[in-house]
This record gives C-alpha cells, sequence and structure tokens, in this order.
C-alpha cells in the first residue's frame, strides 16, 4: 500500500514540475516540429549561424623560367658574295624574275646554366635550325640584269631568365634565382640590287 502511494505522489510531483513549461510554450505560441518539417522550411539552410568554411591555403604547384630581360646585339655581316644573277641586257621588253631562297638560320646557345636549359627546353652548345624559306621576286627593264646577293650574317643577344614560384591559386612569385646566357644566330640575307648593262 506504502508502495502504490509513493507511486501515486511521484507521479502527481512529475506532472507538477512539467505543467509550467508546457503553459509556458502555449502562452508563447512555440510548438516542437520535427527535424523532416524543419528541413523542408529551411530548406536545409543554417543562415546567419552556418559554421565558416576554411579557405585552403595556396601551395606551390610548381616551378617555371620566364626571360626577364634580352640586349640584342648589333648583327654583323661577316661576309657576301654573289647567289645567282637574272639579266634582261639584250631583251626588248620588260621580264620578269623569281628565286626562292632559304635564310639556313641557325640558335646556338653559347653559355648558360639551368635556367636557360630549362626555361627554353635546349642545350647549351647544341646548334638549332630556324630557317624560313621565302621567294624573292621582280621585274627587269630591258638593257639591265638583277644581281642577288648572299651576306652571311650574325647577331649574340644575351638573355636573362628568373625563377618563379607557380602557386595553386594561380598566382607567381619569383624565388630570387636566375640565369644568364648568350644566344647566337647566324643567317642569310639575300638583296637583289639591279644594274645597267654588262
Amino acid at each position: 500500500m506504502k508502495r502504490l502511494l509513493k507511486g501515486a505522489l511521484l507521479t502527481a510531483m512529475l506532472a507538477l514540475l512539467g505543467l509550467p513549461a508546457t503553459a509556458n510554450a502555449r502562452n508563447d505560441g512555440l510548438t516542437l516540429i520535427g527535424a523532416a518539417e524543419l528541413h523542408s522550411v529551411t530548406a536545409g539552410i543554417c543562415g546567419s549561424k552556418c559554421p565558416k568554411e576554411e579557405k585552403e591555403e595556396p601551395y606551390v604547384i610548381g616551378y617555371e623560367w620566364i626571360t626577364t630581360g634580352r640586349v640584342d646585339g648589333a648583327a654583323q655581316q661577316l661576309s657576301y658574295a654573289i647567289h645567282t644573277e637574272f639579266s634582261n641586257v639584250y631583251g626588248t621588253s620588260t621580264i620578269s624574275y623569281s628565286a626562292t631562297v632559304n635564310d639556313q638560320c641557325r640558335n646556338v646557345w653559347l653559355s648558360g646554366g639551368v635556367g636557360i636549359s630549362a626555361g627554353f627546353s635546349v642545350s647549351i652548345g647544341r646548334t638549332y635550325r630556324c630557317d624560313q624559306v621565302s621567294t624573292l621576286s621582280g621585274t627587269i627593264a630591258p638593257g639591265y640584269r638583277v644581281k642577288l646577293y648572299r651576306g652571311e650574317m650574325r647577331q649574340v643577344s644575351t638573355v636573362t631568365v628568373s625563377q618563379f614560384e607557380v602557386w595553386s591559386d594561380g598566382s607567381s612569385e619569383k624565388t630570387g634565382a636566375s640565369d644568364t646566357g648568350r644566344l647566337e644566330t647566324t643567317w642569310f640575307r639575300f638583296t637583289p640590287v639591279l644594274t645597267k648593262g654588262y
């Protein structure tokens, strides 16, 4: 009997303790809703209470060598000679002439270190072709001839490259490393010269 009374008393006390909270909820017009309903109302957006996303710190993804300076020396003509001739000395009307020539351009790095080698993908001391083929044409009046001269040309350039770090955010930054090399370019220059008579 005592046990029944204690149980009834405990139930009554628990009910009384829960009344103020229930009353407050009803007076404030608030009702508890389920998680599914909450998600449908807010669409899963947390508004101003969202935790801030941590931005990934940029990091180095590679290195590259970029040209930061170049000084071209004066072009020098080492020699010249007649390549071919076109004559209309004995003609009575104007004629046309045409010559297809190859300038036989060549590049060779005379000096340079790892920066020049990596920046231009070359080997120091090795000769690389850069030749171009072109056509020279014109007309020759009666009594004239065209002498096509071929000049052997040379030019030396001093090139400076600097190393840059390439970052994941697209930026780049100098590392402080640099390299300088000398590039020699040789080629033939063709010049038509019109002369009268023989």
